[in-house]
């Protein structure tokens, strides 16, 4: 999900939302994805900054 909304200084701050849910898996694969998603969490959470920064860069770009 993403949100924007304005800043202090009349820029805008965009912001980006992931989640996912496991409530109907057995117990040991609610374990085994618990243990694996907090690798593949910081991998997604440096893809995602990385994609914020080239949105925000393009903006800026854009406005000059």
């Amino acid at each position: 999900m993403f949100t924007i909304s304005p800043d202090a200084d009349g820029g805008s701050t965009l912001r980006m939302r992931f989640g996912a849910h496991t409530a109907h898996a057995p117990a040991a694969s609610r374990v085994a994805m618990m243990v694996m998603g907090r690798f593949a969490e910081r991998s997604t959470r440096r893809a995602m900054e990385q994609d914020l920064a080239d949105i925000a860069a393009e903006a800026e770009r854009r406005v000059g």
